[in-house]
C-alpha cells in the first residue's frame, strides 16, 4: 500500500501504521489506530484505488475483523458494508474472497449487522462466486450464503436447486452443503409439501443417491444421514 499509487496522505498514514506496527509487537489493531485505521483502509476500497491496493486493504481488514470484535462495529459504523458488497460484485477473485470473509465475520458478530448485509444485495454476488471461483472462493461463498439466505428465500433456493440439477456443476459439493443446511432448518411441512423449493431440494438429493457418480452418492448419503440424526 505504501509503494503503490501516487504518494499522498494515504501513503503517509499507512507508513506511520507500519512504523507503529514494528514497535508494537505485531498489534495491528493499535498500529492502525483502531477506528481511524478502519476508515483509512475503507478509503482504499473505492473506485480510484487499483486492484492490488484493494486486495491489500481487504487483507488487512480481514485480519483485523477476525481478531478484534470492536473492529466489526467500527467497520459497520464507518460505512464499510456497501463497498464490501460492491467488491463482491465487481472485484478481483481474491478481493471477492477477502470481502466475503470480512462480511461473514460481521454477520457472525451481530444480528443487526446480518440484517444490513442481507438487505445490501450480497446474495447474487455470492451465488456468482459459487459458480465461477476456485474451491477456496466456493467455500467462502457457501459459508456466507448459509448465514444470509433464510429458508423463506425461495428464489435463491430454486437457483441453488437448478445448479445442483446440472450435469457437472462446478460447485456441487458446496451447493449440496447449503441445501442440506436449508433442509435442517426448514419446517417438516415445507419439506413434504409437493412443489415447495425445499421439497425439490429433497428430491434432487434422492436422485443423487442413484447417481452413477460415486462422489455424488456419497454427498447425498451424508446429507440424509445427518438429516435423520438431527431430526
Amino acid at each position: 500500500l505504501i509503494a503503490m499509487g501516487p504518494y499522498g496522505t494515504q501513503q503517509v498514514e499507512i507508513l506511520n501504521c507500519l512504523l507503529r506496527l514494528c514497535s508494537s509487537k505485531g498489534d495491528l489493531w493499535h498500529a492502525v489506530q483502531e477506528r481511524q485505521g478502519i476508515q483509512l483502509l475503507i478509503s482504499f476500497l473505492g473506485g480510484v484505488s487499483s486492484e492490488k491496493q484493494q486486495e491489500c486493504a481487504l487483507c488487512l481488514l480481514s485480519i483485523i475483523s477476525q481478531e478484534i470484535d470492536e473492529s466489526k462495529w467500527a467497520l459497520t459504523a464507518a460505512g464499510g458494508i456497501p463497498p464490501l458488497v460492491h467488491i463482491l460484485h465487481v472485484g478481483s477473485i481474491k478481493a471477492k474472497e477477502y470481502s466475503a470473509i470480512i462480511l461473514k465475520e460481521l454477520c457472525n458478530h451481530s444480528g443487526d449487522i446480518l440484517s444490513c448485509v442481507r438487505k445490501s444485495g450480497a446474495v447474487p454476488a455470492l451465488i456468482w462466486m459459487l459458480k465461477n471461483t476456485d474451491l477456496r472462493g466456493q467455500e467462502v461463498a457457501a459459508r456466507m450464503l448459509k448465514h444470509l439466505v433464510s429458508n423463506s428465500d425461495t428464489s435463491t433456493i430454486l437457483e441453488l436447486n437448478a445448479m445442483l440439477a446440472e450435469d457437472a456443476p462446478p460447485s456441487k459439493e458446496y451447493t449440496t452443503d447449503i441445501l442440506s443446511y436449508f433442509l435442517s432448518i426448514s419446517p417438516l411441512a415445507d419439506i413434504l409439501f409437493d412443489g415447495s423449493p425445499v421439497n425439490e431440494s429433497f428430491h434432487l438429493l434422492i436422485t443423487m443417491l442413484s447417481s452413477f457418480k460415486e462422489e455424488a452418492q456419497k454427498q447425498a448419503a451424508c446429507v440424509f444421514a445427518k438429516l435423520l440424526k438431527d431430526r
